[in-house]
């Protein structure tokens, strides 16, 4: 496959080669591929993600909050945040 660059792109590749961060550029465009591919990969999870929310909306499995509940829900979020923080898990 024979890819062209733009001006801009070209400069971004020769800027990484030349600060010694690759060896080359086709090292370069590796990773940027490799990026690229991990990038694809997050947004199908996040496709399936929403379908299976869009899913569980549609067949009434979710939880309506008041301004009482949401806060409750808020507060429990704090504290296991908080608990994660203090264990060092986050």
């Amino acid at each position: 496959m024979e890819v062209s660059l733009t001006p801009k792109q070209a400069a971004v590749i020769e800027q990484a080669v030349a600060s010694g961060n690759f060896a080359n550029a086709e090292e370069a465009l590796a990773l940027a591929v490799a990026l690229l591919e991990d990038r694809e990969r997050r947004l199908a999870d996040l496709r399936a993600l929403v379908d299976e929310g869009d899913a569980d909306f549609a067949e009434g499995r979710y939880t309506e909050y008041d301004d009482v509940t949401i806060k409750n829900l808020a507060d429990e979020l704090i504290n296991e945040a908080r608990a994660l923080r203090d264990s060092g898990k986050l």
